[in-house]
């Protein structure tokens, strides 16, 4: 009798360990094995480098979680454009993302923010070694397929997939905007108080310019003319109430960290000032720009200077 309940035991807990990994595998809810169009989670640097892996792209914009509401698929440039844009994205990180998944792209643009450039308030990470960062190797798979977390997320996104929840990506790498507008449609009046303290505390108090950080946008251009790849750099609009505490703020040093990645991005463009009405961002966030704030200054700004440069390259 114990010999049979301990087989049968046996057999459940090895049915239910193998119908883990069915699960998890089939779903991946956290793109660790492919792209997942149904991706209902926050995973963005999973995301991204799942699907430059999987499908080719003419350009790329990357920078922080402002770019990633950028939507690539509306600007008005031939061939496809992924947003590889992930959230916090420090340029230690992206120059690691592009030297690991080296895109086969004609172009990128890349959108860049003071507090990213602070190692005051985001230590700096050393990316030099060999190791993969955006490469999954089959010890972190093997534990990824058997976690009970990720069990958890597999059956969310089942769940999710059937009520018909919005999802978090479009197929162009960009993030929805459904959620976002509702809200935003939602206030009338608003403050950014709060919000604005909160910003002068995480961002630009104590702010100084990370050299180590200067030097990994200057490989990133490196690497670009390397590889024969226009590489456009630009400064991130700022609400005009979010410059104010800037500007007052930040030692009179740091006001030059334009000028600076000037000096080692070839075609660079400060738009910090250009697009600082409140109208240009959203009523509830004085920090990220509104989706059609970006795709016009990308349009009027970026476009023009990628049919430029590529037209000068055809002859």
């Amino acid at each position: 009798m114990k010999k049979k309940y301990l087989i049968n035991l046996i057999i459940t807990i090895l049915g239910l360990f193998f119908f883990t990994i069915f699960l998890n595998y089939t779903i991946d809810p956290l793109n660790y094995l492919r792209f997942n169009p149904y991706s209902f989670f926050s995973s963005e640097r999973e995301l991204k480098a799942r699907m430059i892996e999987e499908d080719l792209y003419d350009g790329m914009v990357m920078g922080t979680s402002k770019v990633t509401y950028l939507h690539t698929e509306d600007i008005d440039l031939e061939g496809k454009i992924l947003n590889a844009a992930f959230s916090g994205a420090m340029p230690e990180e992206m120059l690691k993302f592009l030297e690991e998944k080296n895109p086969d792209i004609k172009w990128i643009a890349i959108g860049f923010d003071w507090f990213t450039f602070s190692e005051t308030h985001y230590p700096y990470e050393d990316y030099s070694s060999e190791k993969k960062m955006f490469s999954k190797q089959f010890d972190e798979i093997l534990a990824y397929l058997v976690s009970v977390n990720t069990s958890g997320y597999s059956l969310i996104t089942i769940f999710k997939m059937f009520s018909k929840t919005n999802l978090l990506y479009t197929r162009w790498g960009s993030r929805t905007l459904i959620e976002k507008e509702i809200k935003h449609s939602m206030v009338k009046d608003y403050s950014y108080d709060d919000e604005l303290q909160i910003l002068e505390d995480r961002y630009y108090s104590r702010f100084k310019i990370s050299k180590r950080r200067i030097n990994d946008v200057r490989a990133i251009q490196e690497w670009a003319t390397k590889k024969n790849i226009l590489f456009i750099g630009w400064m991130n609009p700022l609400h005009e109430d979010v410059y104010k505490i800037l500007i007052n703020t930040i030692h009179p040093d740091a006001l030059l960290l334009p000028q600076a990645l000037s000096e080692e991005i070839t075609h660079f463009i400060d738009l910090s000032k250009l697009f600082s009405d409140k109208d240009y961002f959203w009523r509830t966030d004085p920090f990220h720009y509104l989706s059609s704030t970006g795709e016009y200054f990308f349009e009027k700004h970026i476009v023009p200077l990628i049919n430029e440069k590529m037209v000068m390259e055809l002859k």
